[in-house]
This record gives C-alpha cells, sequence and structure tokens, in this order.
C-alpha cells in the first residue's frame, strides 16, 4: 500500500468566500480510481495559512515527520507566496522522495520560468493545459515535463440521460474578448445559456458540472490572456459529459482530439452563430461528432 500526499488549495484562489476548489477531490478521485492500492492524504496552502498561521514550508515537513509518504503531488495554484520555496523541492529531492507537480496554466510567464527554475529537483512537471504557444517561448520543453489533460471526478462528470440546454458557456466573463464574442452570439442565438464560473457564481464543482452536463453544445475559448493557447478543463468537462464542444481554433485542443470529428471549432464570431444554427437544426450530426469525443 503507497502512501501519496497531495498538496493543494482547499479554496478556489485560495479563498474560502468564493467556494471550495474543485482541484483537490478531482484529483483525489482520480488517483484512488486508478490505483486501487493507495492511500491518499491532503495538505492544504491555505488552511495551513488560514488555520493554523503558518507557511505549506513548515507544515510539510511536520507533516512528513508524522506520516512518512511514498509521492507527494504539488497542484500549482498560480503565483501566490503560499506555493512551496525552491529550498522545499531541494529537500524533498536529496531526501529521494517522487515528486510531482502539476500546473494548470504553463504560461510562457510564471508556469514555464517556474518550471525551468525548479529543474530536476522533481520527478516531473505535469501541464495538464496541453499548452502550445503561438507566439513562441524562451523555454523549449523539459525532458521532465509532461503534457497531460485535466483529472475529472467522474461522479459529477458522467454522460446524462438527457440534455436540455442547447448550447452553453460556463465559465470567467473576466476576459474583454469573451464577453465581446458571448454579447453578439447571444443576440443571434436567444437560448445560450451563460453563466459565470466558480468565481463570479460561487458555484460548488456539483452546481457548475451540472450545467456542463445538461448542455447539448459548449462554447470555449482556448487562448490565454497570458498570450498563448490552452486545453481547458472545459474540454475534457464537456466531452466526458457527451456535449459536443465548440472551441476556438487552436493547436492545442487539435493535438488530442480530431477536428470535425471529434470536436468542432471556429475562427470568428459570425462562424461560430452558424455553426450553433446548424448543429442546432442538424441534431444528429451534433450527437455524432458530441459522440466520438466521449468515446476519445
Amino acid at each position: 500500500m503507497k502512501n501519496i500526499l497531495l498538496v493543494g488549495d482547499k479554496w478556489c484562489d485560495g479563498n474560502m468566500s468564493i467556494g471550495e476548489s474543485p482541484t483537490c477531490p478531482n484529483y483525489v478521485k482520480s488517483i484512488s480510481e486508478s490505483y486501487g492500492d493507495v492511500v491518499v492524504h491532503s495538505l492544504f496552502y491555505d488552511e495551513a495559512v488560514n488555520t493554523y498561521g503558518k507557511h505549506i514550508d513548515q507544515v510539510l515537513f511536520e507533516y512528513l515527520t508524522r506520516w512518512p509518504q511514498d509521492i507527494i503531488i504539488f497542484t500549482m495554484m498560480g503565483e501566490t507566496p503560499m506555493l512551496p520555496s525552491i529550498q522545499i523541492f531541494e529537500k524533498l529531492y536529496n531526501l529521494k522522495i517522487p515528486v510531482f507537480l502539476i500546473f494548470s496554466d504553463t504560461g510562457p510567464g510564471w508556469g514555464l520560468q517556474t518550471i525551468n527554475s525548479i529543474g530536476d529537483m522533481v520527478s516531473k512537471h505535469v501541464s495538464i493545459d496541453f499548452p502550445s504557444y503561438p507566439y513562441g517561448t524562451p523555454f523549449p520543453k523539459r525532458d521532465n515535463q509532461l503534457y497531460l489533460w485535466t483529472p475529472m471526478d467522474m461522479s459529477i462528470y458522467f454522460k446524462p440521460e438527457a440534455k436540455d440546454i442547447e448550447v452553453s458557456f460556463v465559465g470567467s466573463l473576466r476576459y474583454g474578448r469573451r464577453q465581446q464574442i458571448l454579447s453578439i452570439v447571444k443576440d443571434k442565438i436567444q437560448d445560450l445559456v451563460i453563466v459565470g464560473g466558480q468565481r463570479e457564481s460561487q458555484f460548488t464543482p456539483e452546481n457548475y458540472a451540472s450545467f456542463i452536463r445538461r448542455s447539448k453544445m459548449v462554447i470555449n475559448f482556448a487562448d490565454s490572456p497570458a498570450m498563448f493557447h490552452q486545453t481547458k478543463g472545459r474540454v475534457c468537462e464537456t466531452i466526458s459529459t457527451g456535449g459536443l464542444l465548440l472551441e476556438s481554433n487552436n493547436n492545442s485542443t487539435s493535438s488530442l482530439l480530431e477536428k470535425d470529428k471529434e470536436f468542432v471549432t471556429f475562427d470568428t464570431v459570425e462562424e461560430l452563430i452558424e455553426k450553433i444554427q446548424y448543429y442546432k437544426n442538424h441534431p444528429i450530426e451534433r450527437d455524432t461528432i458530441a459522440l466520438n469525443g466521449y468515446k476519445a
């Protein structure tokens, strides 16, 4: 029996008022379902600071002294002082404990800089956004860096018997380009459902997942404000629940799924509107592509 320690954020952005982060539950479920002979333990950056008044640097080794671990997985929640210091990774390396870092945003700035500063002190850097860099990056992919997809909690991301939302966008509306495109689409597609993500609507993971499950088509934008493309969590959430993914054209998701067979892309807002209308009127084609994505 192996002991795996998962270190991450308990609350979205480390902020209790926003609600529970889906990150750790997703990973705990995925690890437990994939490997039956493990015990998954959890530590939280934000809980260490807010409840115990200690940085994770202090809490981690106190924990390991009492409960030794075979593997440690850190979810790297973005540029925040709550994350472990580089000295912690050096100590774990010297103790020969396998360490895996998971990045959900592997941008050319903080993400890649962090990966390259930590380097070979960890076993693997895992980019779960399958990034692509159309504008280039000074950092080549490292030998100990993996590109993977977002782990899913299949107890809430499953294919339902029926769906009652024609098309939706479920996610953050903080970005101007998204707001502009969705506003234009909404004028033409009256039954488009737009709901903010966890930060705007304080959704629980189940509330959020329910909108994805209920949607026959889900709009997604692959571009990041950090000037790169990524396979966002919505990609796996949509195909796992049997919806048709409508996504802005990019080289990230198309490395995992086949265009026009397992998902559908668009380059302009006019093309997005046209494709929504087309697949509303051709449900068999829509459902065929959605099923191919689900099986992928």
